[in-house]
């Protein structure tokens, strides 16, 4: 069982993410919040956010994550706003997920939030459903600085 206080502070999610707000009794009823999107502080205009974004097979064995952090500025520092934690959502499933969080979280002039989404297979797969599928086009983009030819280090 996990510990809630009796008021919790009240945000609206917005309709067309595939999301609902838990009542405090199903959230008493539940044992752990896998598959839950716990918002600690809810989107902010004029602010810019980035997820972090980590694989696994969604076979039970690993987790998948999105961590999603306000970018500092200069009159506060960056922090963990939400965070999306499953063990059980295959790759191209889990893309959907970072889609709905990425929209909500979006930038001060519409465009997604930065999405930094880990190089290996799994990550490939998230990547490659969230642009080819979905149209999601804010990605990190990892530049190798050890290349000799400028050309060469995108």
């Amino acid at each position: 069982m996990i510990p809630l206080p009796e008021t919790a502070p009240t945000y609206a999610i917005p309709p067309g993410y595939g999301y609902r707000r838990l009542t405090l009794p199903e959230l008493r009823e539940r044992t752990s919040l896998l598959g839950t999107l716990q918002i600690f502080q809810p989107p902010r205009p004029r602010h810019t956010y980035l997820l972090g974004v980590d694989v696994s097979d969604g076979l039970g064995k690993d987790r998948s994550v999105v961590d999603v952090i306000r970018l500092g500025t200069v009159e506060e520092v960056e922090e963990q706003v939400a965070q999306y934690v499953t063990d059980s959502l295959p790759p191209a499933a889990f893309a959907y997920v970072v889609d709905a969080i990425g929209h909500l979280y979006h930038d001060p002039d519409g465009r997604e939030a930065l999405a930094a989404i880990e190089c290996n297979n799994h990550g490939l797969s998230v990547q490659d459903t969230l642009q080819l599928h979905l149209g999601y086009t804010h990605f990190y983009t990892w530049e190798v600085l050890d290349q000799a030819d400028p050309q060469k280090r995108w």
